[in-house]
């Protein structure tokens, strides 16, 4: 309910500004990051996607793909990966401990 409130704020304050920006727009919505090997059979769609997690591969290809296709304008995009995902609680080890096991 508390966590996260200030970046969310944020992230509405940001997308009403992109918004009423008379550029082109596109913005992307990953779930939850982690690192993987390389690029997946990811998913984006206009509409909220289930699952968790994006990593951080799936996102940049998907931004690069974005940026230089002209995709989806003046629409926000949900980014999840379907593939190789994480335990949550390897992925909370992970960025809390640097990758301890």
């Amino acid at each position: 309910r508390f966590m996260g409130r200030t970046v969310y704020d944020d992230m509405r304050r940001m997308e009403r500004i992109v918004c009423g920006s008379d550029r082109a727009w596109t913005v992307l919505r990953p779930a939850g990051l982690f690192d993987a090997e390389g690029v997946s059979d990811y998913r984006v769609a206009t509409s909220r996607l289930p699952g968790r997690f994006t990593s951080r591969a799936d996102l940049g290809d998907a931004l690069l793909r974005e940026a230089t296709g002209d995709l989806h304008p003046h629409a926000f995009v949900d980014v999840r990966t379907t593939e190789g995902i994480p335990r949550i609680l390897d992925v909370i080890r992970k960025e809390a401990f640097g990758g301890r096991k």
